[in-house]
């Protein structure tokens, strides 16, 4: 005798009956299984309770608020609408991301709804920011050294603002700097030179004579030649120190002429002089004496002492007492005739202003 066993009721997760609504197979032994998201069926096409998260008769598709028909959508997804991966169609205010899972910049909280701190650009509570505004740092976006634009402590920047570099951003970039740019720790201009400049540093000129003022970047030579009528002059440097060659040039041979000019007479002059201390020979006939009475020559008949020098701004007097008509300068002045008539009653005859003789011969 064979006994058939029937189980009116079925565990969760089974069924009785055909196993398919196309199989021939039919049992009552609660053998076949339901679908694997029902948790309970009379038929493998008919779901009397669905898991969590799964809904319809064959418990095919998720809850509303649900992706993957087991995790909830995002609290920011408008309408709890999400996708079977969780991506929301739209957010609510304040959220962003494909599943609306992030606040905004400015915005923290679970529902996205309170303002960060002003220097926050992001943050997850009043004390603790994600990303800080432009010159901000750290946590609680601390201010950055004047003229930096991004640092990471108080005294490393990571960049600056235009026209300034150095580890604090304190330092100047030249002014000839293109765009205004330069390094950040050695200062070279990073974008080439304005127009009439060159070098690392863009400190040194061009030539004048350089076409659009454009020269070599390294070297300094012109890119596209020479202008015609600056190569013909010189630029504005090279013809001042041209005009000042000439004209301390010419100074120069007018102080020349000067000098010689000035030693010529000079020379003349102390011919002149020597000339005026040639001594006066004794004469056999007239011999002199001076004012101050000593004596200077006298009549060879009488004394043979020799005449002395006749010397500037000295009176002499002869031994005669007829006055003389007759001069002779030794220096500059000419062999005259001076009328007896003319003569002053002390007999004195002016050879050169400051020396008078007295004649005094027995002629």
């Amino acid at each position: 005798m064979h006994f058939i066993f029937i189980c009116s009721i079925c565990n969760d997760g089974y069924y009785n009956g055909r196993q398919y609504p196309s199989s021939n197979v039919v049992t009552y032994n609660c053998q076949h299984k339901c679908r694997n998201n029902c948790i309970s069926c009379t038929s493998y096409d008919v779901c009397t309770q669905c898991k969590n998260g799964f809904t319809g008769d064959l418990c095919e598709t998720c809850e509303v608020g649900k992706y993957g028909c087991v995790d909830s959508c995002s609290v920011g997804c408008e309408n709890k609408n999400c996708t079977y991966t969780g991506e929301c169609p739209s957010c609510k205010e304040g959220f962003t991301g494909v599943k609306c899972d992030r606040c905004i910049d400015g915005k923290f909280g679970n529902l996205c709804d309170q303002n960060c701190p002003l220097t926050c650009l992001a943050c997850y509570s009043m004390t603790s920011c994600s990303a800080c505004i432009e010159k901000h740092w750290g946590n609680s976006c601390q201010q950055c050294p004047t003229n930096c634009l991004n640092c990471s402590s108080n005294n490393i920047c990571s960049s600056c603002e235009k026209g300034f570099h150095g580890q604090i951003c304190n330092k100047q970039c030249n002014v000839n700097c293109l765009h205004g740019r330069c390094d950040l720790l050695s200062g070279n201009c990073n974008d080439g030179c304005v127009a009439g400049f060159y070098g690392n540093l863009c400190d040194m000129k061009c030539g004048n004579d350089c076409v659009n003022l454009t020269c070599d970047r390294v070297h300094g030579t012109c890119k596209t030649g020479h202008n015609a009528i600056n190569s013909a002059t010189g630029n504005e440097d090279t013809k001042g120190v041209i005009i000042g060659a000439a004209v301390g040039g010419c100074i120069l041979l007018i102080i020349i002429v000067v000098l010689v000019a000035a030693v010529v007479l000079l020379a003349r002059r102390l011919k002149r002089l020597e000339n005026s201390r040639t001594p006066l020979e004794s004469n056999k006939d007239l011999g002199y004496y001076n004012i101050n009475n000593a004596f200077v020559g006298a009549n060879t008949d009488t004394d043979t002492r020799q005449a002395d020098v006749i010397q500037p701004t000295t009176v002499y007097e002869s031994l005669t007492t007829a006055c003389s008509n007759r001069f002779a300068d030794y220096s500059s002045l000419q062999l005259q005739d001076v009328p007896t008539s003319e003569l002053p009653n002390d007999h004195t005859v002016k050879l050169d202003p400051g020396v008078q003789y007295y004649n005094v011969s027995a002629k």
